[in-house]
This record gives C-alpha cells, sequence and structure tokens, in this order.
C-alpha cells in the first residue's frame, strides 16, 4: 500500500512505521509529513491508499485536514484512519463523526491492530465509494431527461430557485425563456417518434450553442424547454440570446436527405419584474410563449 503517515511527533512516526515495515506479509510505501498543510500538498501530488492522520497537530487539527480533503474530490478519495494520544471516547466520537474510516488511539495500536486497521479502512472506503456511486447514478437519473442529458423539471426548478436566491443577493436580474417547437407534433405524427426524437437532440445541441455555459437549460416535457439567464443587467439580452435561438432552431433540419422545418415560439419573463417565485415566473414565461405562438410571432418579451 502506498501510506501517508502525518503527525508532528517525530516518536510516534518512527513507531508507526516500524509496525508497518516488520509485517513481512505487506510492502508499504511510506511517506511522512509533520503538519496538514504538508499532508494536503502530498496528496495533490501522490495519491495514496490511506493516510494515518493525527489529531493533534500544530496550527490545523487532523480534522480540519479532514473536511477541507472531503470539500475537494480530486484530494477525497482516500482511506483515512484518525490517530490521537487521547483516549478520551468523546474525541474519538468526534474524530468518527467527521468521516474517517476508523480510528485508533496510539497506545492501543500494535502490529497486528495496525495492519487489521489498514485492511478494514481500505475495504470500507471502497463500499463507501460504490454506495456513493450509485447514489450519483440514481440522482442523475432523477434529475435529468433521458432523452436528452438536460435537466427535467424537477431539477430545473430546483435550480430557477437557487438562481433567484443568489441573483437577488447580488441585485441582479433573472431571465427565465420559455421553449416550444412549431410543427413538431406534425413530425412526430408522420415520420414517428424515433425522426421526432432526432429532431429534439439536434435542436438541444442548436440551442446550446447559443448560450454560455452557466446558463441553465431543461427540457421541460414532450418539446418544451426552458432556459436561465442569470445576471442580467441590460435587458436587450435576452432579445439578443433569444434571436440567436430563433436563428438557429429555424434552420432546415435533414434527415435521411430529406429537408424538415421546425421553428420555435419564445416567451420571456424577468425576475424581479414579473415575478419574484420561482413558480410565479415559469407561469409568466409560459403565457408569454405561448401568447407567441398564438399571434405568429416568434418571441414576446
Amino acid at each position: 500500500m502506498n501510506i501517508l503517515i502525518v503527525d508532528d511527533d517525530l516518536v510516534d512516526r518512527k513507531l508507526i512505521k516500524k509496525m508497518l515495515i516488520s509485517d513481512g506479509s505487506h510492502h508499504h510505501d511510506i511517506t511522512e509529513v509533520t503538519c496538514v498543510s504538508e499532508g494536503l500538498k502530498a496528496i495533490e501530488d501522490t495519491h495514496f491508499d490511506i493516510i494515518l492522520l493525527d489529531y493533534n497537530m500544530p496550527k490545523e487539527d487532523g480534522i480540519e485536514m479532514l473536511i477541507e480533503m472531503r470539500a475537494k474530490p480530486k484530494l477525497g478519495n482516500t482511506a483515512i484512519i484518525m490517530i490521537s494520544s487521547s483516549e478520551n471516547s468523546a474525541l474519538a466520537i468526534e474524530c468518527i463523526e467527521a468521516g474517517p474510516q476508523d480510528f485508533l488511539p496510539k497506545g492501543d495500536i500494535t502490529r497486528d491492530s495496525l495492519n487489521k486497521a489498514l485492511i478494514y479502512a481500505k475495504k470500507r472506503f471502497e463500499a463507501e465509494q460504490r454506495m456513493h456511486n450509485s447514489y450519483l447514478a440514481v440522482k442523475h437519473m432523477a434529475e435529468r431527461d433521458q432523452l436528452t442529458g438536460l435537466s427535467n423539471r424537477y431539477h430545473f426548478e430546483e435550480i430557477l430557485k437557487v438562481m433567484i436566491a443568489n441573483n437577488k443577493r447580488a441585485k441582479n436580474c433573472v431571465a427565465l425563456l420559455a421553449l416550444d417547437l412549431d410543427n413538431f407534433k406534425n413530425i412526430n405524427d408522420t415520420l414517428g417518434h424515433s425522426v421526432g426524437d432526432e429532431i429534439l437532440i439536434q435542436t438541444v445541441e442548436r440551442i446550446h450553442s447559443c448560450l454560455r455555459q452557466n446558463e441553465g437549460f431543461a427540457r421541460l416535457g414532450g418539446d418544451e424547454f426552458a432556459v436561465i439567464i442569470g445576471g442580467i443587467c441590460n435587458i436587450n439580452q435576452i432579445g439578443m440570446i433569444a434571436n440567436r435561438i430563433l436563428a438557429e432552431v429555424s434552420k432546415p433540419f435533414l434527415h435521411e436527405g430529406r429537408t424538415l422545418n421546425c421553428s420555435v415560439s419564445i416567451g420571456s419573463a424577468i425576475y424581479p419584474n414579473d415575478a419574484t417565485e420561482s413558480h410565479e415566473l415559469l407561469k409568466c414565461a409560459d403565457i408569454a410563449m405561448k401568447w407567441s405562438s398564438k399571434i405568429g410571432h416568434s418571441f414576446v418579451a
């Protein structure tokens, strides 16, 4: 195993290293550092299977290092065993609650207990990673439209709430665009759902090309989409983005040598001018979008 020992006590580090080396059945590559800052630098440069992390160190303690690691995905992919010279049970519980895979009082460390702890901590960490990956996969499925990979309605509404809250503090406007594909039902009915799905995917690609990376984009259902534009300083920005989308989507689609036309109707609403709550903003944008389709104008603000 590749092991990092983070401990400011030279005697303790030597003792732990001696116990690790004396077990002839396992080979370990061991790195030693004396403080949290050195530990964080070490894991930036090297991947370790296990970190033996002392609780009590100068400036920053082991729990602070653990929390900082877990907050950064690239640094948190390692099993951790907290160690301490204290045998206080309250301290042990505090350490475990911070998220390591095990806790060992230094007075209880023997060659056998240390090597068992290494094996168990690594296995626990691998099990936790599998559970976390499964959770992320389920979460992604729950939040995403399966055809386009965009946020679904539920996820989009959550993003909109956060976007409004963030821009409320910054005193900026948030624009919401509601989009509906014209003539899409006719394509679906006459050419089939597989062609309709292809048109939806191409439409998403075209709209994406008109947006910045930080703008929320979702498929609300069927041929209905929505876009969040945060940090609006000039209302004219909304019209410029809407017109870019209109121009891209109005270009003919090609399918097996056949030209298909499918324009888009867009309605917009602005926080806080039109509404101050996310569901109200969605409703206002949807009404504007339906009005634009009804009166034959592609975009209604």
